[in-house]
């Protein structure tokens, strides 16, 4: 399993979680839009790993 796949899956179960916490009234909405918005650091990790990957794929085939 990839990283980003890792990731996809760890952002949906959160995701997940704030709606069933909404649905359940342990939080309210403006605090359900603050836990998603915590979520932007995980697509810029998301990005990073990306990244990372193709460069040294690239990497990599450069040296073969």
């Amino acid at each position: 399993m990839k990283h980003t796949d890792i990731i996809k899956a760890c952002k949906e179960l959160f995701e997940d979680a704030v709606d069933w916490q909404l649905q359940e009234g342990i939080i309210n909405e403006e605090r359900k839009w603050e836990s998603l918005e915590s979520l932007k650091i995980v697509e810029l990790t998301k990005q990073v790993f990306g990244a990372n990957h193709a460069r040294g794929k690239l990497a990599n085939e450069i040296n073969d």
